[in-house]
């Protein structure tokens, strides 16, 4: 029999799931949304922060096609709010900056 590792273990947790085949295949199953994405990224951080916020994601997968963002973290931390507040912020100014380039604004 084979020995696998369990996914309690963060280290383990990202390994597994950092393969976009996986993390697609898991989201699909779980959420029913499917994902085009490319990569999937461990530890994201922004730089520079929106806001106050300076969140780490454990993994981060953004579909740009259709504008999906999946978070998948190993343990729910207090900083589960402001992640959200995070992403809400986030595309609310890549829209805005996405406007002013289509109408040359400030």
């Amino acid at each position: 029999m084979k020995q696998v590792g369990s996914l309690r273990y963060g280290v383990i947790f990202k390994k597994a799931f950092s393969h976009p085949e996986i993390f697609t295949s898991f989201v699909r199953d779980v959420l029913g949304i499917e994902l085009e994405i490319s990569s999937v990224e461990t530890e994201k951080s922004f730089s520079p922060t929106v806001g106050p916020i300076d969140s780490r994601f454990d993994l981060f997968a953004e579909d740009v096609k259709n504008r999906v963002i999946v978070d998948i973290q190993h343990q729910r931390l207090k900083d589960h709010y402001d992640k959200f507040l995070h992403y809400l912020y986030r595309r609310g100014s890549d829209l805005r900056r996405q406007a002013q380039d289509r109408c040359g604004g400030d």
